[in-house]
């Protein structure tokens, strides 16, 4: 229950702002409850002291929930505390997602990014994601976010 609090800690700190101003809105006992989920598997990065500095919080799902055709590792959140980036931890945390992605025998990891989080966005681009089909933007429909993915072989 203490890693579950700094989780959400660390959520709220760096997206706060975000969910706040998006459609979505926040709220953190929906949040605690999704990372609390039966399904929730977690990459977790801690300090010297046991302190939660990152971390990556994945399911195994469907790529689409109105018409789902693949298994596909979604990635659900990844966080990573302001003091500890542009150390390239977010880049390992993926790394070992598609690693886990590529073991399990599924095609590809997914993930859902604010329109507005341009950090994030050249994050994922950087590493080779891209708008996935499945995309709001891509089907005419105008949201907050977007949907990328990466193909996994």
């Amino acid at each position: 229950d203490c890693l579950l609090n700094q989780a959400i800690h660390l959520f709220e700190r760096n997206m706060a702002d975000l969910y706040r101003q998006s459609s979505w809105g926040l709220d953190l006992k929906e949040k605690r409850d999704e990372l609390s989920h039966k399904h929730a598997r977690f990459l977790l990065l801690q300090d010297t002291n046991k302190d939660l500095v990152g971390f990556l919080h994945f399911r195994f799902c469907y790529d689409d929930d109105d018409s789902p055709e693949h298994a596909v590792l979604y990635v659900f959140e990844l966080q990573i505390h302001h003091d500890f980036r542009r150390r390239k931890y977010g880049a390992y945390l993926m790394d070992i997602a598609e690693s886990i992605c590529s073991t399990t025998r599924l095609s590809k990891v997914m993930l859902t990014v604010f329109q507005k989080n341009d950090a994030a966005l050249r994050f994922y681009k950087r590493i080779g994601y891209t708008i996935d089909e499945s995309s709001p933007s891509l089907h005419g429909e105008h949201q907050d976010y977007e949907i990328l993915s990466k193909r996994i072989e």
